[in-house]
């Protein structure tokens, strides 16, 4: 039988592994994720602006919002090929940097339909946010889209319970009901939940779905 500091160990071991891969790619992208301060995105929103200058624009596309995750959905623009489909992830930013830069990152682009991806830096290391404060950020961020008048749907993905969380699926779950909870208060917004799709028959993450780091 181990003992609770070994367990308390290994734990916080595993969690750190998503920030080991980060010091892996790049000491910039380590640095940017444990700086709080939405401005810290203020470079990469200058380069998505310099970008949209050389690109025709679709009218009324599904914008597709959120941190790093967002760039691994590689078969989204297949899997939607017949609609205007627009990605713009954000580095790792939480829900609250979203909203600081909700101007020129979504509602520069009018969407027709808003999909929301939370990013993992709203629980670790950048933010540690409790069911509750993570869904008083995600109602802010979609009441002032709604209150634009201009998406006609919003979706937001639930977040996925990865390998390393075994010891915080308690807060986990209570993070998914709270995206259900926010998505159940406001008109024309529905929660997506993936994790059953990724789980094995005994309801725990499947190893094949997931990447080094718990991705």
């Amino acid at each position: 039988m181990y003992n609770w500091r070994t367990i308390r160990t290994l734990v916080v071991l595993l969690l750190c592994l998503p920030l080991v891969q980060l010091a892996l790619t790049g000491g910039s992208a380590l640095v940017d994720y444990l700086t709080p301060s939405p401005e810290v995105w203020r470079a990469e929103m200058q380069t998505i602006a310099a970008r949209d200058e050389s690109l025709r624009l679709p009218t009324a596309p599904i914008l597709v919002t959120g941190g790093r995750s967002v760039r691994l959905w590689e078969t989204l623009p297949k899997t939607i090929a017949s609609r205007p489909l627009i990605t713009r992830p954000l580095g790792d930013a939480t829900l609250e940097d979203l909203t600081y830069h909700y101007e020129r990152l979504i509602g520069f682009y009018r969407p027709s339909v808003l999909v929301v991806l939370p990013s993992y830096s709203n629980f670790y290391l950048r933010d540690s946010q409790s069911p509750a404060e993570f869904a008083e950020a995600l109602r802010e961020l979609l009441t002032l889209n709604e209150s634009m008048g201009v998406s006609t749907r919003r979706y937001v993905i639930t977040p996925v319970v990865n390998l390393l969380q075994a010891a915080d699926r308690a807060r986990m779950a209570g993070i998914r009901a709270s995206v259900a909870e926010v998505a159940r208060s406001l008109p024309n917004t529905t929660a997506l939940d993936p994790n059953p799709l990724l789980a094995g028959a005994d309801g725990d993450p499947d190893p094949r779905y997931f990447r080094f780091g718990g991705l």
